[in-house]
């Protein structure tokens, strides 16, 4: 419950939802009151505030004294109450609702008609007087039957009413299709009896509802749209005459609009019947909320088990403004008070007490165990995240949103998607029989997503690593057993791994007479290869691995068969939740399918085919004993270790995952490259296109962001963590909580005692990983911290920096309503490539949505006077041509899980008279009749007429009158944008354009408000701000700007007074980032001064963000050192698509072709390859090699992982990086860890559509939909 959670473009902070709940407290014109602001804010720790039924048509109440939303009056009154919300760091949607027939004439305005599907009047209650305005007690009348033209005319209410909640600052708006009221009236066929296309059928019935919700789409955009519905609930003489039916068609068409949230009342007020929250999970691919009557033990055990991803509470939240406090603190909870629920007064609505101080003090300085446990508290780090909720503090730490989600893999269900690799460790006891120590090492990490066994023999006395444990004898059984129970106890799940090492032995691990190595041919492992050390070979010598060895004939190969089938049966028996056959890391089944070491020339070997055939027939046979459900397999395609190696490994990973794909098995585990060298590589991705079960992948994540953005993109379900799971039992809580992780000791990875074993530091409460708990309950504290927090600094980050490359830059990062996935910023540029109306073409699509791996992408310049044209063919953003062509852009971007911010653009005095599109007025204007220079000339690239040529030496002087006309402009171009479906927009006041002309000194000489001070010279910039922000909401503006820039006539003189001035007045606006650059379209005259940087660091609260031409690396350092907390890349993310990609693999960054830069056709605009483009080329191999000489973009890979193993010495490399370079055979050598790992998502939704338009975030559903598995393969892209 106290997990984070993505609902379109926003990041909830906790699970917690308040439900709508009518109070009836705002004025007799329906606009919110002071008593409301107090209310809404006082709640603001809630993860998402849904407000009271909100009117959207004036003169038709409900409630009497409800809040609208339908005029300025109301929309001003909602602006304070979203501002005082936002302020203490939260979300608030707005229900947009009609009451329909649930309403009296007293409530309507004179001539108007209480409306509804059909003349059928409420029965069975009355309009209680509390509700009439009247004050009268009455019976509810018969209403008017709606016309279709009504019906449309409704359809235009309710899109207008969420345009002005996004005026109001609302994050988002959802619509009230439940209770009674007009919507479900519609739907529902107890109160719908029309005979026309809205009635009769669910289809029909459900005709006026998503009309509804397509207007209010297109209004607003879909990421910021939410629905409720009560299928059950019988209140206002509601029925239906088969609700299952009716929520699982309204569930399937929601699907394809991927809306942030559905809301589902799961029961009905007035009797004990359940169950339509689980018919929307079953059927709904999105983010799922529900309520009705749940207490907050029921909520946790909701979301753990991926019932529902967040559970809504409303009388709690009456009573109770600090609910989530309370729910940690496990302090009682405050009572609610039925008598003031309708009345008008304070008493009742802000008179509840909050928490005890005493509760308050604990919170701040502990971490405290689950409330509802009574298990002592440990004390822990605290979670910055969730005290920035709870205590209204401004810090924002990253969010692994998806890292933390349920994820389904076959019958269990995982809490999380960090999944502990199996890892050899050597502590069974002679007879290969689990020890007691081994219980406490599994159950401690049972805080994991899933735990995956070291690696157990399936074969008696035929061991690879002397001392790993078995599975075939009933005290092996008995033993592992302790250990399920172990981990069960404590909410975890665990998977046996069961494997034959095949060649990889010695003759002392064979402890039965007659034994003999064995293969798939008479082949042992190369002693160039691998050699065995001494702590794998039951005489303690280090030596080679056998060369000759036995190759197994077909009836022995039936009688493995057999023996892997007898140990997942034991698994069962013992516990476990599920197995995984061990097909990876040069043992007897991935000997058996790698070309190297298989040289048969019978049924298992030669093609592909036959190679395979050893393994699918274990598959068959453990499936058929234990069900499908219950399986998976583990692969190393790319694996060199004990002396493997194939011709053709992506065929032959392809051929594999099909066939279990057809199989049905749960789960692949990927090793997705060459741990023993180092070498990346996108075996996950081969497995991906071909297998549509969960993919679990290890190696080659060099920080949490990656394995968050592997899952995020759909390539990965779950990211295996390993010797960060040796050394971190707590390894979760300290991912969640920020805590430094231990370091592992490699010496003592294989031996037999308790020490390296069970002896590492623990820092999370006994209570974190309960059975009852949901992954991820932690308890709160508060820090001072300082008001330039919320910028995510990358000094507190979890993972150490200097471990890998770019791991800061890696990081999301919070900027105002969105969460960027990595600190990348694709910086304007203007490529002029749109058409001759300055509509965006359909390769500005493909161009923008190829970069959306970036953090956040902004756009080229906008002009926002029409016919104003600073560039030849750029932007704009001011017709309705312009707006859709941009909608293709955004919605290709979201698609791609990218975001991506509108610049609003003016150049005032730097343009041409060719350029404006007047005939009769060529004006050029400007802060003073002073033009530019002549020294400073148009590029022809810039110029109409394509000359070369200066600027105008006189330009007209902007009238006061004059520039309120542009700040209207730059309002609409915001609302436009936000039609358009961009995410945010970017104010340029840089580049020696329009708003930096006004901030320079050099450049105004007004002697009225708008110049002389530094004050006045930001007045415009200020009006811009407030005009935009009140459009838009201030959180979803960007300011940019350029003081050292000394282009268009600009001089260096009063730069760090312009940056302290826009810095404060931009913290007064709270927007949510200022980025700073020293040049504009391209051409950049040197880094940002470090002074300018502090300067607004030390002035501005939000987030700052630098635009200056560097590299990588210095990017890198410049987040690292918290310079600033996201970097512009806009020279690189012209030629490097995916920068970020490129540089984890150790790839130069291209450099753009300048000649092609503002040119207006195809060459050399969206022909840069991505990296995985480059691999599929003949220059990879150089393009890498070239890298290595490349500081700036290419960073040497570091080792990290598992332990590395060299004659028989064992070296420790990073445990806090990525997965092992040289790994050694951890852990049943599968064990080649990652560190940071992500998962995919929700079985039930496509890769496709969890890709698109924010979807990732939104669709962590847990329940399989076996038909998903198809498309899950063929939609998967590697980006």
């Amino acid at each position: 419950m106290l997990q984070p959670l993505v609902i379109g473009r926003l990041s909830m902070a906790n699970r917690f939802v308040m439900a709508p709940l009518t109070r009836c407290r705002a004025d007799d014109n329906h606009v919110p009151t002071a008593a409301m602001v107090k209310h809404y804010a006082d709640r603001a720790s809630m993860g998402l505030i849904i407000t009271e039924a909100t009117q959207i048509q004036e003169g038709y109440s409900t409630f009497v004294h409800e809040g609208g939303i339908y005029g300025k009056e109301q929309v001003d009154g909602w602006k304070r109450v979203t501002d005082a919300v936002h302020d203490k760091g939260g979300l608030i949607f707005c229900q947009i609702h009609n009451g329909g027939r649930a309403t009296v004439a007293s409530n309507v305005a004179e001539g108007m008609r209480i409306v509804a599907p059909s003349a059928v009047a409420i029965t069975g209650h009355e309009c209680a007087a509390a509700f009439a305005r009247d004050g009268k007690k009455q019976p509810y009348p018969v209403p008017h039957a709606m016309t279709a033209e009504e019906i449309a005319h409704y359809v235009k209410l309710y899109a207008t009413a969420a345009r002005n909640a996004m005026a109001a600052g609302f994050d988002g708006v959802e619509v009230h299709g439940a209770n009674g009221y007009l919507i479900d009236e519609f739907l529902k066929s107890g109160s719908n009896h029309r005979t026309d296309e809205y009635g009769g059928s669910v289809e029909n019935r459900c005709r006026f509802l998503f009309q509804v919700m397509d207007a209010v789409i297109e209004a607003i955009g879909r990421e910021r749209v939410g629905l409720r519905i009560s299928p059950l609930n019988s209140f206002n003489n509601q029925s239906d005459e088969n609700p299952e039916a009716l929520t699982r068609y309204i569930c399937s068409q929601l699907n394809s609009r991927r809306i942030a949230f559905l809301d589902v009342m799961r029961g009905n007020f007035y009797s004990s019947v359940r169950g339509a929250d689980k018919w929307a999970r079953e059927e709904y691919e999105g983010v799922l909320f529900t309520g009705m009557g749940f207490e907050v033990d029921e909520a946790v055990k909701t979301v753990e088990s991926g019932a529902a991803d967040a559970v809504v509470f409303g009388t709690k939240a009456i009573a109770n403004p600090d609910l989530v406090a309370r729910s940690i603190a496990s302090a009682e909870l405050n009572k609610p008070d039925p008598a003031t629920f309708y009345t008008t007064g304070e008493a009742g609505y802000n008179t509840y007490p909050f928490m005890d101080p005493t509760h308050l003090a604990i919170l701040r300085v502990r971490a405290g165990s689950h409330p509802h446990s009574s298990t002592p508290a440990r004390l822990a780090r605290p979670s910055p995240r969730l005290a920035r909720a709870i205590m209204s503090s401004r810090e924002s730490r990253p969010v692994y949103t998806h890292l933390f989600r349920p994820c389904r893999v076959g019958q269990p269900t995982m809490k999380n998607r960090m999944v502990m690799s199996p890892l050899t460790r050597c502590r069974a006891d002679d007879n290969h029989v689990p020890t007691a120590i081994m219980a406490e090492y599994y159950g401690s990490r049972a805080s994991m997503g899933m735990l995956i066994t070291e690696s157990i023999m399936v074969q008696r006395d035929y061991s690879g690593f002397a001392y790993e444990p078995g599975l075939y004898s009933s005290e092996q059984v008995e033993a592992w057993r302790i250990i399920t129970e172990a981990v069960h106890a404590r909410g975890g799940l665990i998977a046996a791994q069961i494997y034959h090492p095949g060649r990889a032995t010695t003759p002392a691990n064979l402890t039965s007479a007659g034994l003999v190595p064995i293969g798939p041919s008479a082949v042992g492992i190369p002693p160039k290869a691998e050699h065995c050390i001494s702590q794998w070979s039951r005489d303690g010598k280090a030596q080679t691995y056998p060369q000759r060895i036995h190759a197994m004939t077909a009836a022995e190969i039936g009688a493995v068969v057999e023996l892997f089938t007898c140990a997942a049966v034991n698994a069962m028996a013992a516990g476990f939740d599920a197995v995984e056959i061990h097909a990876g890391g040069g043992y007897l089944l991935d000997s058996f399918l790698r070309d190297a070491a298989n040289q048969r020339t019978d049924a298992y070997g030669g093609s592909v085919e036959n190679r395979c055939r050893f393994l699918l027939q274990v598959v068959d046979a453990v499936a058929a004993a234990i069900q499908p459900d219950r399986v998976g397999v583990r692969l190393s395609p790319l694996d060199t270790f004990n002396g493997q190696k194939d011709s053709q490994p992506e065929a032959l990973t392809t051929y594999v995952c099909k066939e279990l794909d057809a199989r049905r098995i749960a789960f692949v585990d990927v090793v997705r490259g060459d741990p023993k060298t180092g070498m990346p590589g996108n075996a996950e991705v081969w497995v991906r296109r071909s297998f549509g079960g969960a993919v679990l992948a290890s190696q080659g994540y060099s920080s949490l962001g990656m394995a968050e953005q592997a899952i995020a993109d759909g390539i990965v379900d779950a990211v295996l963590f390993g010797m960060q799971a040796i050394s971190n039992p707590d390894l979760v809580w300290r991912v969640l909580t920020g805590a430094p992780l231990n370091r592992a000791d490699a010496s003592t990875f294989f031996t037999r005692g308790s020490k390296g074993y069970i002896d590492y530091p623990i820092c999370e409460p006994h209570s974190f990983s309960g059975a009852h708990i949901a992954a991820g309950i932690r308890a709160l504290s508060a820090a001072n911290h300082s008001r330039r927090s919320s910028r995510q600094r990358a000094s507190s980050l979890s993972m150490p920096a200097k471990e890998r490359p770019y791991f800061c830059v890696s990081q999301p990062l919070l900027v105002g309503a969105t969460t960027m996935k990595n600190r990348l910023v694709m910086g304007p540029i203007p490529r002029q490539r749109c058409d001759a109306q300055q509509c965006p073409t359909d390769a500005m699509v493909a161009y923008y949505a190829r970069r959306a791996s970036y953090g956040l992408i902004i756009s080229e310049p906008c002009e926002v006077q029409p016919g104003y044209s600073t560039y030849v063919r750029g932007a704009a953003i001011s017709t309705k041509a312009q707006v859709q062509a941009w909608s293709k852009i955004t919605d290709a971007v979201h698609r791609e899980g990218g975001l991506i911010y509108c610049q609003l653009h003016h150049g005032g005095r730097a343009t041409l008279p060719c350029n404006i599109a007047s005939e009769k007025d060529k004006r050029v204007f400007g802060p003073t009749t002073e033009g530019i220079p002549a020294e400073y000339r148009c590029p022809a690239a810039f110029a109409a007429d394509g000359r070369e040529q200066p600027y105008p030496a006189k330009v007209v002087e902007l009238s006061v009158e004059r520039l309120k006309w542009l700040v209207e402009l730059y309002a609409k171009s915001a609302k436009n944008a936000m039609l358009a479906g961009f995410d945010g927009v970017e104010i340029d006041a840089g580049g020696g354009y329009l708003i930096d002309q006004f901030l320079r000194k050099c450049s105004n000489a007004r002697a009225d408000d708008y110049g002389g001070s530094p004050e006045g010279r930001c007045r415009l910039l200020d009006e811009i701000v407030d005009a935009v922000s009140a459009v838009v909401g201030r959180r979803r503006v960007g300011v940019r700007i350029s003081p050292t820039d000394l282009s268009k006539g600009m001089k260096d003189t009063d730069q760090e007074a312009v940056a302290a001035t826009v810095a404060a007045h931009m913290t007064e606006r709270k927007i949510a980032y200022i980025t700073v650059a020293s040049g504009s379209d391209g051409y950049y005259h040197a880094p940002v001064p470090t002074s300018i940087l502090e300067t607004i660091g030390r002035c501005f609260e939000g987030i700052v963000m630098c635009d200056d031409n560097v590299g990588m690396a210095e990017a890198e350092k410049r987040v690292m050192a918290d310079a600033v907390q996201g970097v512009c890349i806009t020279l690189g993310a012209i030629a490097n698509p995916d920068i970020m990609n490129r540089a984890i693999h150790g790839v130069a960054a291209a450099e753009p072709d300048v000649n092609t830069l503002f040119t207006h056709g195809s060459d050399g605009y969206d022909s840069y390859p991505t990296y995985a483009e480059m691999r599929k080329g003949a220059w990879a191999q150089q393009a890498r090699k070239s890298a290595r000489n490349s500081a700036d973009y290419a960073p040497e890979m570091l080792d990290c992982g598992t332990p590395h193993v060299t004659n028989n010495i064992t070296a420790l490399n990073s445990p806090v990086v990525h997965a092992s370079c040289h790994t050694a055979k951890s852990a049943s050598r599968g064990t080649r860890s990652t560190l940071t790992t992500h998962d995919t998502g929700s079985r039930r939704a496509s890769i496709a559509a969890r890709a698109s338009s924010a979807e990732s975030n939104q669709s962590s559903q847990v329940v399989i939909r076996r038909d998903s598995r198809a498309s899950r393969r063929e939609s998967v892209t590697l980006r």
